[in-house]
């Protein structure tokens, strides 16, 4: 599927607006013109495919900056006579983090990939997540009276394919005109590998750690029983991604198959700096129930809570597809594509309240359901805030307008 664009993405996903009990006088957001952002214009599968799109905008400038895993540098698919194999493997060395910018509000798009990735000897891997912040001044200190800085986290994979993949992060100061070559910042061990980034920044002037930048990741076992035996972590750093902090493991040491898996889900930082991560514990756990749970650091990422439950959660179906020959993957029935419930957060600007939104299967329907927090410690269920009958929803994203509208 191609990429697509509105102007207002996560109204598109969650086909709802929910507003704030301070801001119920707001009116929803309005949806624009959807408008194709790729770089292929016409070419033949898979090179006409995008997926994992991200965006951001540059708060000064209005310039929009999106992501996603591009494949226009794939190899046409070749043909096949075994059922449900792949005829349209990856090329090794192709890159796959593709950028695209736009300055009239989405109306048109221009692009490439990210540059860089051979001074770290690697290729891009995708995984796109995007955010903007402060620049940091020549006095040391972060000002929007400086600029905006765009920052790209990705994946970087190793080629040829020998070891882990890393989490890296790339910096632009002109809006994706130019581009940093990345950084590392979650490295990887042997026989491990870095899945799953996501980056957040913490842009909110008078916050203890203005312009610090996040970054979490799961750490994946390529050799280890018991699902992967997934880890959670974060670093963050106070010079633009140059440097970063030692990695910090916020999840448990270890998880099996009783326990069910650990699915990555996304971080965000409230007004107030407090940084929150989010991921789902015990999915597809057939002893345990499945939860949306949260880590809290009130300390700019030095030190976090144990894992605070938000809800429990029912996941799309892991079995009873054509594909359980191929693979186990959760999917939406009737459909190929692979998806999870993990949890997506968004920050109030104007408050310390922070939203957090699902997919959940519950009686057979995939419905959006939400909670929202002014500490990160304690949540309040939202119910079901988006439901449509005779369709199953997805990976909904959540946003929040500087006037407090939440879409």
């Amino acid at each position: 599927m191609r990429l697509r664009l509105a102007l207002v993405i996560a109204a598109l996903i969650v086909a709802a607006v929910f507003v704030p009990a301070s801001a119920q006088a707001v009116s929803g957001p309005t949806v624009g013109a959807n408008n194709l952002v790729d770089l292929d214009h016409g070419l033949q599968f898979p090179q006409n495919k995008q997926n994992e799109p991200a965006i951001t905008r540059d708060p000064i400038t209005g310039v929009l900056v999106a992501g996603a895993n591009e494949e226009i540098s794939q190899p046409l698919c070749r043909g096949t006579s075994t059922p449900l194999t792949s005829p349209c493997p990856f090329k090794p060395g192709a890159p796959t983090s593709g950028f695209y910018r736009s300055t009239d509000g989405g109306g048109t798009w221009t692009g490439g990939y990210l540059p860089g990735f051979a001074s770290i000897g690697r290729t891009s891997g995708g995984d796109p997540t995007l955010d903007f912040g402060p620049r940091l001044c020549t006095n040391g200190a972060f000002s929007y009276g400086c600029g905006a800085v765009i920052y790209y986290g990705s994946l970087a994979d190793p080629f040829p394919e020998s070891g882990g993949e890393l989490g890296t992060v790339s910096r632009t100061h002109d809006d994706g005109l130019t581009w940093a070559d990345p950084v590392v910042a979650a490295p990887a061990s042997n026989g491990k590998f870095v899945d799953h980034p996501w980056i957040a920044v913490d842009k909110i002037a008078g916050s203890p750690h203005f312009g610090r930048l996040y970054f979490s990741w799961a750490q994946f076992c390529n050799n280890c029983a018991g699902n992967g035996n997934v880890k959670i972590f974060a670093v963050h750093s106070d010079d633009e991604g140059i440097t970063w902090s030692s990695p910090l493991q916020l999840s448990a040491a270890n998880n099996n198959t009783p326990q069910g898996f650990r699915e990555t889900g996304q971080m965000t930082v409230a007004s107030d700096g407090t940084v929150e991560v989010f991921w789902t514990e015990n999915a597809d756990s057939p002893k345990y129930p499945s939860l949306q749970v949260v880590t809290t650091s009130k300390d700019g990422g030095d030190t976090y809570t144990a894992p605070i439950t938000i809800a429990q959660v029912i996941d799309y179906p892991l079995r009873g597809t054509p594909f359980d020959a191929v693979d186990l993957f959760n999917r939406v029935p009737g459909m190929s594509a692979r998806v999870d419930c993990f949890p997506h957060p968004a920050a109030d600007p104007t408050s310390n309240k922070v939203y957090v939104v699902w997919c959940d299967f519950s009686g057979g329907h995939g419905t959006v359901q939400a909670a929202v927090s002014g500490d990160g410690l304690s949540w309040t269920s939202l119910g079901t805030v988006a439901s449509v009958s005779g369709r199953n929803a997805f990976f909904p994203e959540p946003a929040v307008a500087g006037n407090g509208a939440v879409a």
